[in-house]
């Protein structure tokens, strides 16, 4: 039997919102992010934050799963993903995740933190850092 190699994160786009053309299947992004979310004050409700998360390899079935951390390491939210096709034949699949509403009560570094069997990794950290106001 062949090792199989582990899953690893392609890449992870931080954005306002994902939308989804039926027919076409093709996805916009909106408000992408850089690493740093620059807000007016803090705490703060943001309406909406999406992941869009390419992964690989997988199989059709595989579960993982993913959890949000706060800067101060408490547990935001997570849940169990089940790969329901894997989009080519070296097996890498996108995960969508759209969460809203989307607290921001301190600043610092988020991250979405990935766990396939035994292994876990951080998808993706970002910064949530508050706006300097000239004086």
């Amino acid at each position: 039997m062949s090792k199989r190699e582990p899953v690893a994160i392609k890449y992870v786009l931080v954005c306002d919102d994902l939308r989804e053309e039926k027919d076409t299947k093709k996805f916009t992004v909106l408000g992408l992010y850089s690493r740093k979310i620059f807000l007016n004050a803090v705490p703060v409700m943001l309406p909406k934050l999406a992941f869009r998360i390419c992964i690989g390899p997988v199989r059709v079935d595989d579960i993982m799963t993913m959890n949000l951390i706060r800067p101060d390491g408490e547990l935001i939210g997570g849940g169990q993903i089940k790969i329901e096709s894997a989009g080519d034949h070296q097996g890498e699949a996108f995960v969508n995740i759209v969460l809203s509403p989307f607290p921001i009560d301190k600043t610092g570094t988020y991250k979405l933190v990935l766990k396939h069997g035994k292994k876990e990794s951080t998808a993706v950290a970002f910064e949530a850092e508050q706006k300097q106001h000239p004086k």
